[in-house]
This record gives C-alpha cells, sequence and structure tokens, in this order.
C-alpha cells in the first residue's frame, strides 16, 4: 500500500503527513501489507501497463508515463483499488488495520473507495509508442442555452495532456447547422426555447467559443454541414444519403419509423434480433435486406451501427443518423495524429468507428482508391463531471441528468449547475459544492486550477484582474487558501512551462521507488484532498469565482480589445 499512501503524505493538509507516517510506521500495517499478494502486481511499471488496455505494448515510459499522471483517474484508481483489496485482505487474516477513526479519517477512506470505483470509467487506448501525436484533441460541439463550468475544467484536463505530449491543444467543434440535429436541445423547444431561440443561441455560443479558444491560443476546428461541401465543411447531401440509409432500414428489419423506439425494442436491436417474414415485403425492400444485411451474421456492420445508435440516442431517425456520421466524418481527419480527451460515453462511438472504418469507406467512400485501415484513435477516457447531483456533459448543459430531471424550463438550469453567461453567487455556488460528492468535487477544482493555470500562460494579465477582484494578489495566494502545499507546486510548475510532463514522470519514479517526495503535482494534491470540511469548501469557491471571472474577461471583446 506504500504507493497510495505515500500519495496520500503530500495531500491536503498536515493531517494527512501524520496520518501516512502513522500507518507506514504501524507493525499491523506492515504485516497486513506483506500479505496483499495483490499489491505486487500494481507497483511499478506493471500498475503503467494496466492503465493501458492495448495489451500488445510493452512499455508505458516517456511522454506516455507523464500523460498518466496528467490524466490520473485510471492511474491513481487503481492505487486505490489495491488499497482498498489490501485492507479486506487484511480482515481476512485477522488482522486489525485501522484501529480507530482518527487513524484514517472516514472522509478520506471514502476518497480511496470512490477513486477505487472510477477506475472502470477510466481508459487508455489505443496507444502507439512510435505514433507522431502532433496535437491533444478535444469535441466540443456547440451549446445552444451557453456554457458552465465543465466546458473550462475539460480544457485545464486536456492542457496537462498537451503539456505531457509537448505539443498543441486543437477542439473540433460541431457548428450550427450540425447541432440543429442534437436532439437533447428539442425538449425544451416549444417550452422555453423557440426554434429561433435554438438558432441565436448557437450562433453566440460560436462567438464566445471563438474568443474563449483563441485566447488561449487553442485551434479551433469548425466543421458544419453544407448541402454540398465546400471542401472543408461536411457535405450535407452525402450525409443525408446515408442518414436515409439507415433509417429505411431500421424500418425494414424493426418496423422502426422516425422516432423514440421502445425499451422492448431496444433490447431486440441491441441483440440484434431478425424476425422478419421477408416473403412479404415488397421486393425492393426484400433485395435491400438480401444485399445489405446477412440475417443470420450477428457481426454485420450495419446492424452493429443500428444497435449502437439505438441504445445511445433511445430513437432512430434520419436527424440522429446524420449527427451521428457527422461525427465520423469530422473525427476521421485525426485519427493516427491527434490524442483525444473525452468522457467515457464517447469511447463506443469511437471504437465503433474505429472497427468499422474500412466497412464505412467501402460503402459510402467507394470514389476513393487504396483505402486502407488507418491508425486506431489514441484517446483517454473519464467519468463525467458532477455537479451538485447532476452529472452533466463539459460542453452542453442539456445532457445526461438534466435532460432525466424533465425540467420545465432550461433557465432553471441556473440553478443547478454553475453557468459562465451572467453572475453567479457565492452563495449558491457554497451551495452546489457541498452537494457534490467529495471525488467528483475535488476532480473539478483541479481541472478548473488547471484550466486557470493555462490562462497563466497565455493570458496572466486575465489572472492579475481577477484576482485582484477577489481581493488576492495571484492564483498561488487563491490555491493556497484551499491547500497550501499545492500553491508551492503550482509555482513550480509555471516556473518550467512545457517541461511538465518530465516533472510528472519523475515524480512517479519517486514514488514507486518510496524514497522522499520533495514535490508532487498540483492536481495530484487536489485528487486525494478531503474536502469534507465546510470551511475548505468556502475556501475552494474562490476557485470557481476565478475561473467564472476570467472566462467572462475571455469572451467579452472590449476587454480583448483593450488587451490587443
Amino acid at each position: 500500500m506504500a504507493t497510495l499512501i505515500e500519495a496520500a503524505q503530500i495531500g491536503s493538509s498536515p493531517v494527512a503527513v501524520s496520518i501516512s507516517d502513522r500507518i507506514k510506521s504501524n507493525p499491523i500495517y506492515r504485516t497486513a501489507n506483506s500479505h496483499n499478494q495483490n499489491n505486487q502486481t500494481l507497483f511499478a511499471p506493471d500498475l503503467l501497463k494496466q492503465c493501458l488496455e492495448d495489451k500488445s505494448l510493452r512499455d508505458f515510459t516517456g511522454d506516455l508515463a507523464g500523460v498518466a499522471v496528467a490524466l490520473p483517474e485510471r492511474l491513481v484508481g487503481l492505487l486505490a483499488a489495491s488499497f482498498i483489496a489490501g485492507r479486506k485482505k487484511s480482515k481476512q487474516l485477522g488482522l486489525e488495520l485501522v484501529k480507530d477513526e482518527s487513524f484514517l479519517p472516514s472522509a478520506q477512506l471514502e476518497i480511496y473507495q470512490a477513486l477505487a470505483g472510477i477506475a472502470q470509467d477510466s481508459s487508455f487506448v489505443a496507444f502507439n509508442p512510435k505514433a507522431d501525436l502532433r496535437k491533444v484533441l478535444l469535441g466540443h460541439p456547440l451549446s445552444a442555452v451557453g456554457d458552465w463550468l465543465g466546458l473550462l475544467a475539460d480544457i485545464g484536463r486536456a492542457s496537462r495532456a498537451a503539456l505531457a505530449f509537448q505539443t498543441n491543444l486543437e477542439v473540433l467543434v460541431g457548428g450550427v447547422t450540425w447541432m440543429h440535429d442534437n436532439r437533447s436541445f428539442y425538449q425544451f423547444v416549444g417550452k422555453s426555447l423557440s426554434e429561433s431561440d435554438l438558432e441565436k443561441g448557437l450562433c453566440l455560443n460560436s462567438d464566445s467559443r471563438r474568443r474563449l479558444y483563441e485566447s488561449l491560443g487553442i485551434t479551433m476546428n469548425l466543421q458544419d454541414i453544407y448541402r454540398y461541401g465546400n471542401g472543408q465543411g461536411l457535405a450535407g447531401a452525402k450525409l443525408q444519403e446515408i442518414a436515409s440509409f439507415y433509417n429505411r432500414l431500421a424500418e425494414v428489419l424493426y418496423g422502426v419509423v422516425d422516432g423514440a423506439i421502445s425499451p422492448e425494442m431496444a433490447k431486440v436491436i441491441a441483440g440484434k434480433q431478425l424476425n422478419l417474414a421477408s416473403k412479404h415485403l415488397p421486393d425492393s425492400l426484400r433485395l435491400l435486406l438480401e444485399c445489405e444485411v446477412a440475417t443470420n451474421d450477428t457481426n454485420n456492420p450495419h446492424l452493429e451501427i443500428l444497435a449502437r445508435v439505438a441504445n445511445q440516442f433511445k430513437r432512430l431517425d434520419t436527424d440522429v443518423f446524420r449527427y451521428f456520421f457527422a461525427q465520423w466524418f469530422a473525427q476521421e481527419q485525426y485519427r493516427g495524429s491527434a490524442f483525444k480527451c473525452a468522457v467515457f460515453t464517447e469511447r463506443p462511438f469511437d471504437r465503433l468507428f474505429d472497427d468499422l472504418d474500412i466497412q464505412i469507406k467501402n460503402k459510402w467512400c467507394a470514389s476513393q482508391s487504396n483505402i486502407s485501415r488507418p491508425s486506431p484513435l489514441a484517446a483517454a477516457y473519464f467519468p463525467h463531471y458532477r455537479i451538485g447531483k447532476l452529472q452533466v456533459l463539459p460542453y452542453n448543459p442539456l445532457s445526461l441528468d438534466v435532460l432525466r430531471a424533465k425540467l420545465k424550463s432550461h433557465k432553471q438550469l441556473e440553478n443547478l449547475i454553475c453557468p459562465l453567461d451572467g453572475s453567479i453567487d457565492r452563495r449558491a455556488v457554497v451551495s452546489l459544492l457541498t452537494d457534490t460528492p467529495p471525488l467528483d468535487r475535488n476532480r473539478l477544482l483541479y481541472d478548473l486550477v488547471s484550466f486557470l493555470m493555462l490562462c497563466q500562460r497565455k493570458v496572466p494579465e486575465a489572472i492579475s484582474d481577477a484576482c485582484r477582484n477577489l481581493g488576492l494578489w495571484e492564483l498561488a495566494d487563491v490555491v493556497a487558501l484551499v491547500c497550501p502545499e499545492a500553491a508551492t507546486s503550482l509555482k513550480q510548475e509555471l516556473e518550467i512551462q512545457g517541461n511538465a510532463g518530465q516533472l510528472w514522470t519523475g515524480w512517479l519514479e519517486a514514488l514507486q521507488a518510496g524514497g522522499t517526495l520533495p514535490y508532487t503535482p498540483v492536481h495530484i494534491q487536489f485528487l486525494l484532498l478531503d474536502t469534507s470540511a465546510q470551511a475548505t469548501i468556502e475556501k475552494s469557491v474562490n476557485i470557481v469565482l476565478l475561473a467564472h471571472d476570467v472566462y467572462q474577461r475571455l469572451t467579452e471583446r472590449n476587454w480583448l480589445r483593450a488587451k490587443i
């Protein structure tokens, strides 16, 4: 367990150091640890290999080791799982690992247990140590109702990967026409949003996103659907052809006609069950069946596409299929050259695009010559951000739990998340952070701190102005209110600029060697932070307020014009 405990040693307070020392010096702990066979497989290089899902890779070194630390949920989650397994094993052996509450506070144990749980939703895939990864990629479809803190946190997380790879950030943005096919917005159209509100909201969001990315030196690749394509955009006619094909196929195979599907039908489609009396079908539809789908082949790519789309969107219609395939065309250019950071629910689609790439090209890109399978998309996937009681996509407030909450108006979001447009109330933020589970709170905070560190590197004047509004001198002062040790590390990371990946790799090597840790990454300290005390939460609000203020400065035209 020493590895995880060493991580706790540089945690959020002197209390954590004291707890660590007592655990390591306790003879019962050492005895229990010697019986933890699972722990032996998690230490040193084997731990890094377990971060990868591509078992053919032998090494996880250099830049990749730095990325494992930069995006630490899986790495630290595996360590936490080992810690929990060691506790369980010690109890089975009749050993008492923890004597009282003061020895290992329940709040710290809660963090470890939660970390062990999120490892399965965190993954690194399709790594190739020899690949020339020239950019770190984010996917940020436009939002019709503005953005929330998760967008800034997502940028902060990806910025650490860019530092580890010593490369640039690029964001793939789904444009106004493309996002018209996003069904999540339509739950509120006719209620609190009109069609014109939808159009206006998407256009305004495109403008604010452009200013934000531009001010931070992030390349914005805006992709939209044009009727015939314009050389850079997505060809609407081709997408409509593809969407119409799958819409027709869904009707022929499952009787689904442009609409939502029942849970029962979803199971049928997921199982790729075909119970058709094809002799009763018109000749043209029977021919379609015979040519496109082998009814006894459950591995047929078209059936797989129908199953995945039905599972994700709970409906099958031309809008959904057009939206889905627009993603494939837009993302195709990044295979073999980019490293994508995304939420874990995007993984099934990315893997489907990789698995069926040749079939899709053969079916829909027949004019291409010498079609070959490109490198899979290298990526890391993470659990969704949660604020208060809701999980929300970082780039779209109208998503996940917000949709399931069945709000009467999208304006109710102001009380449920922290919107970036307009003002926010300190007391409301305290309430939201208090209602957020500790680990989710830690993850949101440390990614916001990384966003602010990116701003410090790119637009230091925005950070200075915003800090003064809080009555503080610099970013380190804001961080020190929550975690003094992290403020020291923050200054070190800002000083070395683009070599943070080497610094993180050195920390990991020292951690595994069991030696002294003179430095620990800022985000690791926040990840293991015990934020259960209300005073800590109230101090953490300053990070949220600072990020909110900086965002408004970066997206406000007059401020930007004054700085040029």
